[in-house]
This record gives structure tokens, sequence and C-alpha cells, in this order.
């Protein structure tokens, strides 16, 4: 892995997007001091009908996995 920002990655993508999120779990915890090791970020959006088309323009499948639409939708 490169030194890339994971968070810059996301969150450029859901503040254009406007798209409301926040972040849990292991993440979470360092950002409120309590050190640990993580390989991964937890995230939680909140999307109404008409922002996951484009939440998903935002994430293309060549770079990103994202779910069908018909399963973020159920």
């Amino acid at each position: 892995m490169d030194d890339t920002d994971i968070f810059e990655i996301f969150l450029k993508r859901f503040i254009e997007a406007e798209i409301e999120f926040f972040v849990t779990g292991s993440v979470a915890t360092i950002i409120y001091g309590e050190p640990r090791l993580t390989n991964d970020v937890d995230l939680v959006l909140n999307l109404n009908r008409d922002e996951v088309s484009v939440i998903t323009k935002k994430f293309p499948l060549e770079e990103f996995y994202f779910p069908p639409q018909e399963v973020i939708l159920t």
C-alpha cells in the first residue's frame, strides 16, 4: 500500500456529492485517541434513492468494488 491518505480517496468524493456519512470501527477509535492497528476503514453512508446513482458514478467499478444498485436499494 502506498502513502495515499485513505480518507482522501473516499471523503473527497462523499463531500463533492454532498453525501452524509460517518466513520466507525477501529479508525473512529483511533480518532478519539485509542491507538490501534488496523488496515480498514468502516464508513456508513446515509443515501436516499437519488443519491445511489450519484455515489456509484463517484466510485467506478474499474477502481472500486461497489454493490449493484438493486442490493443498495433493498
